[in-house]
């Protein structure tokens, strides 16, 4: 059996995402804060595998920052993720923390475009979310993990 078969696809599996609309799930969440001490809601959507896509297995990168006056996160931006990966209507939010759980793990299909930004004098290249949408997707099938098992904990 030889080292690898060539598949071109698997080439572009990490390279920079094109602008397009993508079947992704949430990855990761988590609130977190910039070197500045400013808050965000750092989330990650992977780019679903188990459909026929360029980027398959990347990651896509969303920020929502804290509104530095009001100490709040946009409520525009959260509901925006809640109506995409479908939570229920009426549903009360409590905390950061619970929207969080509520929202990881499940999927959504996103419109990106690759943009330029200016910050003090220094041009960055960012990949935006343009547009959230529901998924037509049934949800991601979560492998189970196997156990991790230590060569201490076999008696021979």
């Amino acid at each position: 059996m030889g080292l690898f078969t060539v598949n071109y696809e698997a080439a572009e599996q990490f390279s920079s995402i094109e602008d397009g609309t993508y079947e992704v799930f949430i990855s990761h969440v988590e609130q977190s804060a910039s070197k500045g001490g400013t808050d965000f809601l750092d989330i990650r959507l992977k780019i679903r595998e188990d459909f026929q896509q360029k980027f398959r297995n990347n990651l896509i990168f969303d920020k929502i920052w804290i509104n530095k006056e009001t100490l709040q996160y946009p409520e525009f931006a959260l509901q925006r993720y809640a109506k995409a990966v479908k939570l229920p209507e009426n549903i009360e939010i409590q905390t950061v923390e619970q929207f969080l759980n509520l929202i990881k793990g499940k999927n959504l299909k996103v419109t990106v475009k690759n943009e330029q930004s200016e910050y003090n004098g220094k041009t960055y290249d960012n990949l935006n979310i343009k547009k959230y949408e529901q998924s037509e997707l049934p949800p991601v099938a979560v492998q189970a993990s196997q156990p991790v098992v230590d060569d201490l904990d076999l008696p021979f």
